[in-house]
């Protein structure tokens, strides 16, 4: 009975960390009182720049001199004959151009095309091939005789030696890990261990396997699991792990996880 109680009380606890409120916390929401201060009054003032004027008087000469002159204006009359019409009129030559003349001029003839257009042939000497002898021929290729057969494999049994390393297995993320596996895998360490769960500080969940594990040591500055294998691991199915500490004794607690 006292078994189950403590099994009860654990469920109920477990329970009232799922639906419990999230914690709130208390913020002064008050504003800071805002500085009231005095600005000075404004004040007109007028500035009169120095704008004196000063008239000076100036005389200048405007005297005009008048004259007056008398100029010949006579016109007189002349009366002139060209004779130069008359002179054309009776077929006289005023200039002889020698270029244009019909003696100066050079008759060209031009030839008669021929009726049949005239072919000439000319060897391609640029499209001829040539061909250069002396050349060696090709010999035969060598043949090399070599053994295909390969070296026979060296194997070692260093199974127990790579099994005796240790081994250093990260830890899942326990805020990616869904609600109800979270509850299920708290029920089964507390079932497990006897152990009350305000009681236990979950260090992580690893997956090992399942048989073969011979030592573990949890680094507390990687959140590795560090283990060692025996013979009976090779073939092993890995299964969820978990790893725990009591908080009154500072004990390390463990067990397998199913449904994992």
């Amino acid at each position: 009975m006292g078994r189950l109680k403590g099994a009860v009380s654990d469920v109920a606890e477990t329970l009232r960390r799922v639906f419990s409120d999230p914690p709130c916390h208390h913020l002064d929401t008050a504003l800071d009182a805002f500085g009231i201060g005095s600005l000075e009054p404004f004040e007109g003032r007028s500035l009169a720049p120095e704008a004196l004027c000063h008239a000076v008087l100036a005389s200048a000469d405007l005297g005009l001199s008048a004259g007056l002159g008398s100029e010949p204006t006579a016109f007189q009359a002349r009366v002139q004959v060209d004779e130069a019409f008359v002179q054309w009129a009776a077929g006289a030559r005023i200039c002889e151009m020698e270029v244009f003349g019909a003696a100066s001029g050079v008759r060209s003839e031009i030839p008669p095309l021929p009726r049949r257009a005239q072919v000439r042939s000319s060897p391609p000497e640029g499209f001829r091939g040539r061909s250069r002898g002396g050349m060696a021929s090709i010999s035969a290729p060598r043949g090399f005789r070599a053994d295909p057969t390969l070296a026979d494999p060296r194997v070692h049994r260093d199974l127990e030696l790579a099994l005796g390393l240790p081994m250093a297995v990260p830890g899942e993320d326990l805020q990616k890990l869904p609600r109800p596996i979270w509850m299920r895998y708290t029920l089964q360490i507390v079932k497990a261990t006897g152990e009350n769960i305000r009681n236990l500080d979950v260090l992580g969940i690893y997956r090992i396997p399942s048989k073969g594990v011979t030592g573990l040591r949890h680094d507390a500055r990687s959140g590795r699991l560090v283990i060692q294998l025996g013979p009976a691991a090779a073939g092993a199915r890995r299964t969820p792990f978990m790893l725990a500490r009591r908080k009154d004794d500072r004990t390390i607690v463990s067990c397998y996880l199913e449904g994992g």
